[in-house]
């Protein structure tokens, strides 16, 4: 999606939820991989809302916003940031930021990637083995934490997506079908060029 606003000379800045996973509070090193096994990290409340709105906040007004980092592979945030820049596009990349009342009342257009559960677990599992993680431990975290947060706070936001997107078969689009496949990013052109227009 920022390659082909690109191509329009249209500046995007990617805000990604995940990176705003609150750092865990872990004491004793020794205890770190089983606190990250118990540790819910789909919940709504495991997302630093504060500070997201914050980075939102300061890209609104055109500053940039030293993000944090969330390491996925380690399950924690490090100790860097990096530097959002303001852009023409903002998109807030995320499971659950539509259950949060600001970041959904100052989005212009919210999309939903329609995805299956038994896709998604297909991904998860191909994830773990990526960074060889123990797979009866990864269908455990599955059914205990990952399905019943999706039918809780994702499913359910759907509802409030001006665009649903089946996401099933795979991960990559063909951008030179966008006119006829993907006619929401030609409105959010659209859009955008009227309001820069504007400005």
């Amino acid at each position: 999606i920022k390659d082909y606003f690109a191509k329009s000379n249209i500046s995007t800045t990617i805000l990604k939820e995940r990176d705003f996973l609150l750092p865990l509070d872990i004491k004793d090193e020794s205890l770190r991989q089983q606190t990250i096994k118990n540790y819910d990290f789909d919940h709504i409340d495991a997302v630093d809302w504060k500070l997201f709105h914050k980075a939102i906040d300061h890209l609104i007004l055109k500053k940039p916003f030293n993000s944090p980092i969330f390491d996925i592979f380690n399950s924690q945030r490090l100790l860097i940031t990096k530097k959002l820049e303001p852009a023409d596009l903002i998109i807030i990349e995320g499971r659950l930021f539509l259950n949060d009342n600001y970041l959904k009342s100052i989005s212009t257009m919210k999309l939903f990637l329609d995805t299956d559960m038994d896709v998604i677990l297909s991904r998860i599992v191909f994830k773990a083995t990526a960074k060889h993680a123990d797979l009866d431990e990864t269908i455990n975290k599955y059914i205990k934490f990952i399905k019943p947060n999706y039918e809780k706070f994702i499913e359910k936001s759907k509802q409030y997506a001006d665009f649903v997107i089946p996401n099933f078969a795979g991960t990559n689009f063909d951008f030179e079908q966008i006119q006829d496949d993907y006619e929401v990013l030609q409105i959010i052109k659209d859009l955008l060029r009227f309001r820069i227009k504007k400005t």
